[in-house]
């Protein structure tokens, strides 16, 4: 299981492609907004569920593709 919280405000930046594997759920949750960037192509791939939330805005981009994989992907924003 791979998870991620935190109480602020996250960023996550990369000048080149962003993978992230979990081999079991994967759970990413932030109390305020939460920002993901990439220059390159974003994956993400969990053998079990994902599951992103934020209590404000919610922004990922990618200049490559963006790939989300799990069984039963889910996405949450609240403000």
């Amino acid at each position: 299981m791979g998870s991620a919280e935190a109480a602020g405000p996250v960023w996550v930046e990369a000048a080149g492609p962003v993978w992230v594997e979990a081999a079991g759920p994967l759970w990413v949750e932030a109390a305020g907004p939460l920002w993901v960037e990439a220059a390159g192509p974003l994956w993400v791939e969990a053998a079990g569920p994902v599951w992103v939330e934020a209590a404000g805005q919610l922004w990922v981009e990618a200049a490559g593709p963006l790939w989300v994989s799990g069984l039963g992907a889910g996405v949450s924003a609240r403000g």
